[in-house]
């Protein structure tokens, strides 16, 4: 029997906006798990956004069990009149504009950290990527206890507990949709071969003894040019695994050398052990002025 939906009579919840693939859905269920916290109000999930051209990959409800999707008289209580993409464009402007607290929208200011979310006081509707840890800071056991972070597949148990014998660093090599038509080749940029050679010259330094699994979605350019310091004991594509596997595979890592990805920054986040050592990029975005501190925890090293 279906549970019946939440009343109106209930507390108006904190909603978020779920968008885009895994990573980045994670950012945004973050941010609104801390907020929803913070306020003692329900939390909800507006999946209308994802769309269909990421069908197929990992999604934020294989991660989260049992996170609500918004109804629609839920959302109407937050946002009067939102009628169409006409009213989500007006609604949008209006929350990027506008001070926290004047309307119930908050969308982000983006790439940088928007402090304008402490400043929310009640229900609100989260539109944004939110991709910085302060969004979340003073969260982290709780969220990973929300996480549904086991095997998703016996393969993926099989190849984890190769990974947990001894010290592995999770090479994440993304170069598929960053370089596909526009508009998302205008914003990203594949992290170069000189930033691994770069990043397993100062690996090789930390963890003399590891391992290297390598993670990619261009498995015959990561096999061409990503050459490890040490043994592979998981090439790239080899063999083929799904998206979910991959993401649990990267959290069974002790280390990490990751892409401009938030797949891979979430990998690294969940995994990495209390001795672990974090290399990520410095940059992130074509063009965009991003400040290091908000984008990358403070004990990652940035080349």
């Amino acid at each position: 029997m279906s549970s019946p939906g939440p009343s109106l009579s209930s507390p108006r919840p904190v909603v978020f906006a779920c968008t885009d693939r895994l990573g980045n859905q994670l950012f945004q269920y973050a941010t609104a798990y801390a907020l929803s916290r913070r306020l003692g109000l329900p939390l909800r999930a507006d999946y209308r956004a994802m769309g269909k051209r990421w069908a197929g990959s990992a999604s934020i409800r294989e991660i989260v069990p049992g996170l609500l999707p918004a109804s629609g008289a839920e959302v109407g209580a937050i946002i009067p009149r939102w009628h169409g993409p006409r009213g989500q464009r007006l609604w949008a402007w209006l929350g990027y504009l506008l001070p926290a607290g004047r309307l119930l929208v908050l969308v982000e200011r983006f790439p940088n950290y928007d402090a304008r979310i402490r400043r929310v006081r009640g229900p609100v509707y989260l539109r944004g990527w939110w991709q910085s840890e302060r969004y979340f800071a003073g969260f982290a056991k709780d969220l990973r206890d929300t996480l549904d972070l086991r095997p998703p597949t016996p393969r993926a148990a099989e190849i984890g507990a190769r990974l947990d014998e001894r010290p592995v660093v999770a090479v994440h090599v993304r170069r598929g949709d960053y370089l596909a038509p526009q508009p998302t080749r205008r914003k990203l940029l594949p992290c170069s071969a000189d930033y691994y050679a770069r990043a397993f010259a100062e690996m090789a330094r930390r963890v003399p003894e590891a391992r290297y699994a390598i993670f990619s979605d261009d498995p015959a350019w990561a096999a061409e040019n990503i050459r490890p310091p040490g043994p592979v004991v998981l090439p790239p594509g080899d063999p083929p695994r799904s998206d979910r596997e991959d993401f649990h595979l990267l959290t069974r890592c002790r280390h990490f050398i990751i892409a401009n990805s938030t797949f891979s920054w979430w990998g690294a986040w969940l995994g990495r052990g209390v001795d672990g050592t974090v290399i990520a990029p410095r940059e992130w975005f074509r063009g965009a002025r991003i400040r290091l501190e908000d984008r990358l925890p403070a004990d990652w090293l940035a080349l």
